[in-house]
């Protein structure tokens, strides 16, 4: 038995101390500092159907944004699931936000505890294609 450890399945989530239960899950960045300042047309504030897959997340997120996904490489910026998951239309807020401070469980730790599955995996996407959030994920075939 693990006396003390924090994993990805809640189920074995084990805090005899209670040392994370300060641990903030529902950070919101709205009217803070650490948001991206945008200009023009872009934001720092999106909606979008989540795919199971961060990277195509933050690819969506990107997109609704208004901003280059090129160009904000190595800028240190990095979006934030909001912890408000829609699992009905498989929706949620993104934030564009500095990449220190954003340490939060956000949408996509609800998306894994409603659908069982952990996130960026082929079965995260799967889940999503088979809510109708996604195309159909590619499996990738070892020779």
């Amino acid at each position: 038995m693990r006396i003390y450890g924090y994993v990805f399945n809640s189920n074995s989530l084990v805090d005899i101390f209670g040392l994370m239960a300060d641990f903030p899950t529902n950070v919101d960045f709205t009217g803070s500092p650490d948001l991206f300042p945008v200009t023009g047309n872009q934001k720092n504030i999106v909606e979008i159907v989540m795919t199971g897959d961060r990277d195509a997340d933050f690819t969506r997120a990107y997109k609704e944004a208004g901003i280059s996904k090129s160009e904000m490489k190595g800028k240190g910026y990095t979006w934030h699931h909001v912890h408000d998951f829609d699992s009905t239309t498989g929706k949620t807020t993104m934030q564009l936000v500095t990449t220190s401070p954003h340490e939060a469980k956000g949408s996509a730790s609800q998306f894994a505890e409603h659908l069982k599955v952990e996130y960026d995996t082929f079965e995260a996407k799967m889940k999503a294609y088979e809510q109708g959030w996604r195309k159909e994920p590619k499996k990738i075939k070892c020779k």
